[in-house]
């Protein structure tokens, strides 16, 4: 209501104080989300812009950050008690621009192509937009990894509050789409902090490397510390079943889903696909992926939580860097 009366002053009222006819105000909105359901914030957004002027919002809500242009983002962090302030830049820092330029010299110099643009609305603005307020964030390829990740670390910490007091953001990338999240952290860009937790297939290494040196982190030898891989070869689900050994998963797959029903899985497989010259920890990989990996994440995290059992050596190693990134 507030806004709707200030919309009707700046448009029916103050241009009769206004001799220059053309002069437009300067706006300034403090979190104009307080005290609002999610779904009125979106509409308050659209409210604002139809407000003539300049308007300059601060805001804590990713409601609103996920609607703006990312051109008009300004983030402000405290670093050793001074403010730095970043924003997106439209061109490439080495563009030397000047008017009267062609079309098409504009479009080559711009900092993010039109379908970099795209990305960042689907992957960061629509499904993540979190990750704008976050101290660091975590890159993970799949929900499993973000599932057992977020479950398990204020059990690592002793701290359920663990992840919203660091400001720690937890992106799971559907596969390996990085670039989105890495082109926006660029410190020509946001200056966001990052860790990817990867698994360390050849080929995954290697679109690492490429997609680092595509968003602009050169030989990213600064970066690497920042990249926590897997042993080599191994995915998630293949890492926890070594870490745990094969009688500890089966002991939670019976748990959850029965001997029985893995008994009649397996015995399928080797009569239709030939599994019985493969070893065990391969038929437990595939026993999972065909339930849903998240979903056995959920309840591995769970096992691991009830039964006071330690905690794989990566993920350690991914929370103390996470930790240190945060303070």
């Amino acid at each position: 209501m507030y806004l709707l009366i200030f919309k009707a002053y700046i448009e029916i009222i103050l241009p009769n104080y206004l001799k220059n006819k053309d002069v437009t105000p300067i706006i300034g909105i403090e979190e104009p989300e307080a005290h609002l359901h999610p779904h009125l914030q979106k509409s308050l957004f659209h409210e604002i812009l139809e407000i003539k002027g300049q308007k300059i919002i601060s805001t804590h809500s990713p409601y609103l950050v996920e609607q703006s242009e990312i051109y008009n983002y300004v983030i402000f962090n405290l670093n050793g008690g001074i403010s730095d302030i970043k924003r997106v830049p439209y061109y490439k820092s080495s563009f030397n621009y000047r008017p009267n330029l062609t079309k098409k010299a504009y479009e080559n110099n711009k900092f993010f192509t039109d379908d970099e643009e795209i990305m960042i609305k689907r992957y960061i603005q629509f499904k993540n937009p979190d990750l704008l307020f976050s101290s660091v964030f975590i890159l993970c390829e799949g929900d499993s990894e973000k599932i057992f990740i977020e479950k398990i670390a204020p059990y690592y910490f002793k701290d359920k509050r663990i992840f919203g007091r660091l400001g720690v953001s937890v992106i799971s990338c559907d596969g390996q789409t990085y670039s989105p999240f890495l082109k926006i952290s660029n410190k020509e860009s946001l200056g966001l902090k990052w860790v990817i937790f990867s698994d360390a297939e050849k080929d995954t290494k290697e679109q690492i490397d490429n997609t680092l040196t595509n968003c602009g982190y050169g030989d990213y030898e600064s970066e690497k510390n920042s990249i926590i891989f897997l042993p080599d070869n191994f995915d998630f689900e293949k890492y926890y079943i070594s870490f745990y050994g094969v009688e500890k998963i089966k002991e939670i797959i019976y748990e959850k889903f029965s001997k029985k029903n893995y008994d009649l899985w397996l015995n399928n497989k080797i009569e239709n696909e030939k599994y019985s010259d493969k070893e065990e920890d391969f038929t437990l990989n595939c026993f999972i992926d065909s339930k849903g990996k998240p979903e056995f994440a959920y309840h591995l995290a769970d096992h691991v939580i009830k039964n006071n059992l330690e905690i794989p050596d990566k993920i350690i190693e991914l929370f103390n860097k996470i930790k240190l990134e945060s303070e």
